[in-house]
């Protein structure tokens, strides 16, 4: 049942559209990391930061970004992060510092903070909870195609014309996306979400960006354990995608398109995994669901440490434990945001926006402490894995009875 007199084929396409900007932003560059660190003079661990800035910055603006898409509007704040996505993208195209690089890559990321803050803010504006979390699957579910053909046309635009034409494509894209957006994607701001009239203008703003107001959130039982989960399974798949071209071009050795093929069939398998999710869903609830792809992560964080100890270092010993690890990333990601975001419909965008920081935010900084872990990428992974596995098992006992939540 949808809520809001606007068909799901009207609204939806924009959301996928819109949650593209995120992972395309990631993936399609990767094959050309190794090239840039080249041309630009920069180790391994800088060339990362690259992503890890663009990834923080995007969790951080949605602080901000929220509040401002339930004063404004969801419209207007599509619109305006598209266009600074778009502008960034062509000032990294043509960037001759690394240092310049880092700048617009930031401002990058906060223009996708805007776009994925529309889009999920949209889903919890116009559906029920339940319905929320099956669209909030096939929103992961788009997301994933991005994975599985980002890093072949990354790989190809580069061998091309040259690793800036990925940026150049970025553009692309967003003004593609800029256009759609204007003349399809309706308003869907609830007139609760807005601040109230009768108050000096003053007032307005500084009840809306009170810290009171994002502390009621994080306060609210049902909220940080979920945003929680979500956060650990985010950091488990940003950590795979900031590893995997050292790992497997560096360590092991596959050229370019072996990588963008084998980054592209893990996108596959969990582009299958979330389109399912629905019907796990609807099956088993989206608690249960929950607990499954935690026990999935579990089992593959265990499973890649295994390989590490008793095996030579290998493709499949590295791919197969993050497949399983990734489909149960598929699995958990809409249940658990779609528990997180439950109770707060008359803050939609306020809550979406601590949900994003918890989860990109708290995903980037742990990806970041995991590098620097002294035994590896790969053992950083397990640990990363086994560790938020463990998180969502126990979630899931401790709210077994649907009420209490840790």
């Amino acid at each position: 049942k949808i809520v809001g007199d606007n068909p799901l084929k009207q609204v939806f396409p924009c959301l996928m559209l819109l949650v593209l900007f995120s992972p395309v932003g990631i993936d399609i560059y990767l094959p050309a990391i190794p090239r840039m660190q080249a041309v630009f003079s920069v180790t391994a661990a800088q060339i990362q930061l690259s992503l890890s800035l663009f990834v923080a910055a995007m969790g951080v603006s949605q602080i901000i970004v929220g509040p401002l898409a339930d004063k404004y509007g969801r419209r207007p704040v599509a619109i305006t992060g598209i266009s600074l996505y778009l502008c960034c993208s062509l000032v990294i195209a043509l960037s001759q510092t690394f240092s310049v690089l880092l700048i617009f890559r930031m401002l990058q990321g906060v223009g996708a903070g805007c776009t994925a803050i529309v889009a999920f803010t949209v889903v919890r504006d116009r559906f029920p909870p339940r319905e929320a979390a099956t669209l909030y699957s096939y929103l992961n579910g788009t997301l994933s195609l991005v994975p599985a053909l980002a890093p072949l046309m990354g790989g190809l635009l580069m061998n091309w014309l040259g690793w800036r034409s990925n940026f150049y494509f970025l553009a692309l894209f967003s003004t593609v996306v800029l256009w759609v957006v204007i003349r399809g994607l309706p308003e869907s701001r609830p007139p609760e979400s807005r601040p109230p009239e009768s108050r000096p203008a003053e007032t307005q703003s500084y009840q809306f960006f009170s810290w009171h107001r994002y502390r009621t959130i994080l306060t609210d039982r049902r909220f940080a354990p979920y945003a929680l989960s979500a956060m650990g399974a985010m950091s488990v798949v940003l950590s795979y995608a900031f590893f995997a071209p050292q790992v497997l071009m560096v360590e092991l050795g596959v050229s370019s398109k072996q990588f963008a093929l084998l980054f592209g069939l893990n996108a596959l398998a969990i582009m299958a995994v979330s389109f399912a999710a629905p019907r796990v869903i609807n099956r088993i609830g989206r608690r249960a669901c929950v607990g499954l792809g935690s026990l999935l992560m579990l089992l593959s964080g265990v499973l890649m440490l295994l390989f590490f100890v008793f095996a030579e270092p290998s493709i499949i010993g590295y791919m197969l434990p993050v497949a399983l690890a990734c489909c149960g990333f598929a699995l958990l990601l809409g249940p658990a945001a779609s528990l997180a975001l439950e109770p707060f419909g008359d803050r939609a965008g306020t809550a979406s926006a601590l949900q994003g920081c918890v989860q990109m935010l708290g995903g980037a900084i742990t990806s970041m402490l995991a590098s620097l872990i002294p035994y590896g990428p790969i053992v950083a992974l397990s640990i990363l894995m086994t560790g938020f596995g463990l998180y969502g098992l126990a979630l899931r006992y401790f709210d077994r009875d649907r009420q209490k939540v840790l």
